[in-house]
């Protein structure tokens, strides 16, 4: 499959194709995103310029730490991964803002689900 264009549609299409995939490629798929998520984003989607050139700006710390989330939370079955994109009008190269928040429960049956939540604002 070709790029997709950056939207909530087709990143949400995205999580589920990525989680239904057997366990070794959804393995090589965390461990890409987790190495690089900024490359991986852009092998992945097609980005407005204006959002390339927020991520270029994007710190290391902010890459390593949102790409082990991200890829840790594809990877396991028992983690739910949501990705929010408010629709921000294309604007001068600035700070990008993330927010993020992490749950997590212990079930009877000894499985721990997690849910993470990101949100970009561009």
């Amino acid at each position: 499959m070709g790029k997709l264009e950056f939207n909530q549609q087709n990143v949400d299409r995205k999580i589920i194709e990525v989680k239904a995939l057997p366990e070794p490629e959804r393995q090589k798929i965390a461990d890409a995103i987790k190495l690089d998520i900024r490359a991986w984003l852009l092998q992945t989607f097609i980005f407005p310029e204006h959002y390339e050139k927020r991520m270029a700006l994007w710190p290391k710390s902010l890459r390593e730490e949102t790409g082990f989330g991200i890829g840790t939370a594809l990877f396991y079955d028992d983690w739910k991964l949501e990705i929010k994109l408010p629709h921000n009008p294309p604007t001068p190269v600035g700070k990008t803002k993330h927010e993020q928040k992490v749950s997590g429960s212990a079930g009877s049956n000894g499985v721990y689900t997690v849910t993470k939540s990101h949100t970009w604002s561009w």
